[in-house]
């Protein structure tokens, strides 16, 4: 007990709990003056008037789970059904928080939207408390955080996307936090969360790769093979619940002729048709991201924002790489800072650069560019989150994405 009072008493302490809880007030701040500009409060938002039908899907799911432990009724497309009970085509995963929320509290039709804003303040309280960032940094994750809108858009609707934002955001302030002070229970709940967010969409098995390189760097073989076991589980477990617990969709998720050009035409074969699809899709990508900016148009607005940051995070990615390299070739050594030095960021920066350009090419040959224009969401989400940490000289980067966003 004396340990803990004479850590708490430390004055660091007090000031990033001060932070924190400024932080943590901005989501509910921000959705109270969205909807007092329309002249109502949060009280007043009713979701059946959602031009998303997809939220009554996800609600009555979950309604279904509170009350009955599994949905009543078919919730796939075209009356379709999984082969067990009867989930739609998203995998159940997804919509946990909801279900425990339920549990604890009841369900009606405000129990999404409280759920996602406090999802959110709890995801900004624990995200400094973790990253400890200075009063600078601080006022510039504020600043972006209220430019970049979708987080009240979605805080205020029963569209699971805030579960998938929190969850990202989260693992990366633990994963700074990590390399500070490498913790065994660190690392292992960092695995569980990527493990358990590639359970929600297959996508963020990107974000378990970042876990999974701490455990080869600090084990070597015996993190390799532990990596390669949880790897494959985490894909086969997604194999299940899409199989056992998924309906059939319009048309498939993903779209994988690219990969069966390969068998059925051979290399080359493959290959050509692999970058016709590439150049095809890209001419489609750029035009939708003109036309964002032209007339505000969602999917290229989402992909020209998405752009912006990335083509950030790879520019710093590159300095601080350069910079770590003049540092060791004339010996020079640093003391961890609040996210483990400069190694450390260059290692979290790099990670997401790389997670964004996977994932752009991802939705270039497997997407549907509009439907998956939204994926491309949650990356943003979490990369202004470490934009707002990058230490750079009048945080010109941030102002940089600040704008595009404000825009």
């Amino acid at each position: 007990m004396e340990r803990f009072l004479d850590w708490w008493k430390r004055e660091d302490r007090y000031i990033t709990m001060v932070k924190a809880v400024l932080m943590a007030a901005l989501p509910f701040l921000c959705c109270a003056v969205s909807c007092a500009v329309q002249g109502k409060t949060i009280g007043q938002v009713y979701l059946p008037n959602s031009e998303w039908n997809d939220e009554l899907f996800y609600f009555k799911q979950v309604e279904g789970i509170v009350r009955f432990g599994y949905p009543q009724g078919y919730f796939g497309f075209n009356e379709s059904h999984a082969l067990r009970l009867s989930f739609a085509a998203w995998s159940p995963v997804l919509l946990f928080p909801w279900i425990l929320w339920g549990l604890v509290f009841g369900w009606n039709l405000m129990s999404p939207i409280y759920c996602n804003l406090f999802l959110m303040t709890l995801c900004c309280f624990l995200f400094v408390w973790l990253v400890r960032p200075s009063w600078r940094q601080t006022g510039v994750l504020a600043l972006l955080f209220c430019l970049y809108t979708p987080f009240v858009r979605y805080i205020l609707s029963g569209m699971p996307e805030i579960i998938c934002f929190t969850m990202v955001i989260l693992f990366y302030g633990l994963a700074l936090n990590y390399l500070r002070c490498e913790k065994k229970w660190k690392l292992v709940l960092l695995i569980v969360m990527s493990a358990v967010m590639t359970l929600m969409r297959p996508y963020m098995l990107l974000f378990l790769l970042l876990p999974l390189f701490f455990w080869i760097r600090k084990s070597g073989w015996k993190g390799a093979l532990g990596s390669v076991l949880v790897l494959g589980t985490a894909l086969g477990a997604y194999a299940c619940i899409k199989h056992y617990l998924g309906a059939e969709y319009f048309a498939p998720l993903f779209f994988t002729d690219w990969v069966t050009a390969y068998f059925e035409q051979g290399l080359l074969g493959g290959l050509r048709y692999s970058v016709t699809r590439l150049h095809y899709m890209g001419r489609s990508f750029l035009q939708y991201t003109l036309e964002g900016f032209r007339s505000g148009m969602a999917a290229g607005a989402f992909f020209g924002g998405y752009l912006a940051v990335m083509a950030v995070l790879f520019f710093q990615s590159v300095r601080d790489f350069l910079k770590w390299r003049r540092r060791k070739k004339n010996g020079l050594s640093e003391k961890p800072d609040c996210d483990g030095g400069l190694a450390g960021r260059l290692i979290i920066e790099a990670h997401l650069a790389c997670s964004y350009a996977a994932m752009l090419f991802a939705l270039l040959m497997m997407y549907k560019l509009t439907e998956g224009s939204k994926h491309l969401l949650t990356f943003m989400a979490v990369g202004l989150f470490l934009v707002a940490m990058m230490e750079t000289r009048f945080y010109r980067k941030a102002v940089f994405v600040g704008a595009v966003f404000a825009y």
